[in-house]
């Protein structure tokens, strides 16, 4: 089974980019303590809930603010599947997470408001890069940095 979740490209009025430190899993089995890694917002969605209800609720909860304009909804997806210890724990083979553009428009400190995330910064691009724990996530920031503003890749 496929979990449908969302996730967040979120940037400051500077133009840097929003990175979560994530340490806890919603697990169905066992501990939900994972390695941390970092990574954009993201979180799954709900029975019975919308794709941008669930924006908002991921947005607050793992930022504890709701200062956020939404910019753009990208069409394609990040698809990716789970390794068999992970798709146990989760109780999902894979998962499929529909990606927003956002810009946090507040001046407060975001501060995570569940256990899942432990950390939120804000950085530059090459740090984005750099600290990003998932290759498709990387991936997808790269294919999709001209829609966001930013410019292609040096060869």
């Amino acid at each position: 089974m496929i979990r449908q979740a969302v996730g967040a490209i979120v940037r400051d009025r500077a133009g840097r980019f929003l990175l979560a430190r994530k340490v806890r899993v919603d697990a169905r089995q066992g501990d939900g303590a994972i390695p941390p890694e970092w990574g954009f917002v993201k979180g799954g969605v709900r029975p019975g809930e919308g794709v941008e209800e669930a924006l908002w609720r991921e947005l607050w909860e793992e930022t504890g603010s709701r200062a956020f304009v939404l910019e753009a909804a990208f069409a394609e997806p990040i698809s990716f599947s789970f390794p068999p210890e992970m798709a146990a724990r989760l109780g999902f083979t894979g998962q499929e997470t529909r990606m927003f553009l956002l810009r946090y428009t507040g001046r407060a400190p975001l501060a995570p408001a569940d256990s899942e995330i432990d950390a939120l910064e804000f950085v530059e691009e090459e740090e984005l890069l750099r600290r990003m724990a998932h290759r498709e996530s990387r991936d997808f920031f790269l294919k999709n940095r001209r829609k966001m503003g930013q410019s292609p890749p040096s060869p």
